[in-house]
C-alpha cells in the first residue's frame, strides 16, 4: 500500500487472503477518494480522483486489467514480484505503476481485480500536486517509446495529431493563467486537461 492511505474496512486483510489459493498471481484492491478536510486548496487532487471515481469499481477495472493496475494497494505473489521486478530505469516520479502493469503483461502474469479500495483523506495542496503532475509528464516524455500503448494522454495526442501545433501555442499563451486556476481554490479539470497536454508538447 501508498503510505498516507487509510483502510477503513476491519475485513480488509481477510477479503485479500479469500483470494490467495485462487489461481492468479496479483490481486488489486482499488482507491476510494474521500473529501478533503475543509482546505480548499488541496481540492485539486480530490476532484481529480473523484472525477475518474466511475473507473474505480472492480468490475470496469477488470475490463482492461493492466492498463488499470495501480500500485497503491495491491497484492502480488513473491515469486512474480521477483521474475518481475521494478524497472530501475524510472528514478523520477510518475508512471512506475503503469510501466509495472505493462511488465505484468509482458510476464502474462493474471490480474484479479476487486473491490477492496483503501481511503484517501490527506491530499498535497494543489500547487504541490500541480509540481508532481508536471514531473510525471517529464517522466512520459522521458520513457514514451516503452508506455505508448499504456497512457490515456499519449493516445489522446496521437488522435489528436492535425491540432497539437494549436494546443501546444495556446499553453504557450495561457500556461499563466492556467497555473493561477489550477493552484486557486475552484481549480478546473477541464483547464487540467489542456494544461496537461500543453506542457507535454513543450517539453
Amino acid at each position: 500500500m501508498d503510505c498516507g492511505v487509510i483502510v477503513d474496512d476491519e475485513d480488509f486483510f481477510a477479503n485479500y487472503l479469500r483470494h490467495c489459493g485462487r489461481r492468479t498471481d496479483v490481486v488489486c484492491g482499488g482507491v476510494k477518494p474521500q473529501p478533503p478536510r475543509g482546505n480548499s486548496r488541496e481540492s485539486l487532487r480530490y476532484n481529480y480522483e473523484k472525477r475518474h471515481f466511475d473507473t474505480h469499481p472492480a468490475e470496469i477495472r477488470a475490463r482492461q486489467p493492466y492498463l488499470s493496475f495501480r500500485t497503491t494497494n495491491f497484492l502480488i505473489r513473491k515469486e512474480v514480484m521477483v521474475r518481475t521486478g521494478i524497472n530501475e530505469d524510472f528514478r523520477t516520479f510518475g508512471y512506475e505503476d503503469v510501466d509495472f502493469g505493462r511488465r505484468l503483461q509482458a510476464a502474462h502474469a493474471g490480474i484479479l481485480h476487486i473491490d477492496n479500495p483503501v481511503s484517501y483523506y490527506e491530499y498535497e495542496d494543489n500547487a504541490t500536486y500541480l509540481r508532481k503532475i508536471e514531473e510525471s509528464l517529464r517522466t512520459l516524455s522521458a520513457h514514451r517509446d516503452t508506455l505508448r500503448r499504456y497512457s490515456p494522454l499519449l493516445t489522446t495526442l496521437h488522435r489528436l495529431r492535425p491540432i497539437l501545433p494549436l494546443i501546444r501555442l495556446f499553453h504557450r499563451l495561457a500556461q499563466e493563467w492556467e497555473r493561477r486556476n489550477l493552484t486557486g481554490r475552484h481549480p478546473s479539470l477541464w483547464v487540467l486537461r489542456l494544461y496537461k497536454m500543453g506542457y507535454f508538447l513543450s517539453l
